[in-house]
């Protein structure tokens, strides 16, 4: 990751990946990261993004 911020969005998919199913739990991931002190603005900006990456990969998965 490029910031300190972007390892906190990244840390914050793999801690919850064993969760996921078909889609991301955006609001889990949010509430964890101010758990944890991440920076809630930086959050709001990278977990939506995450959450498409994760959709487009299970669709993938579903077309292949």
């Amino acid at each position: 990751m490029q910031s300190l911020e972007g390892w906190q969005a990244w840390d914050l998919l793999i801690k919850l990946s064993p969760t996921i199913d078909r889609k991301f739990p955006v609001t889990d991931a949010l509430k964890l990261g101010a758990t944890l002190g991440y920076e809630p603005h930086a959050m709001a900006e990278f977990l939506p993004e995450i959450a498409h990456g994760v959709a487009l990969g299970f669709k993938d998965l579903e077309q292949n």
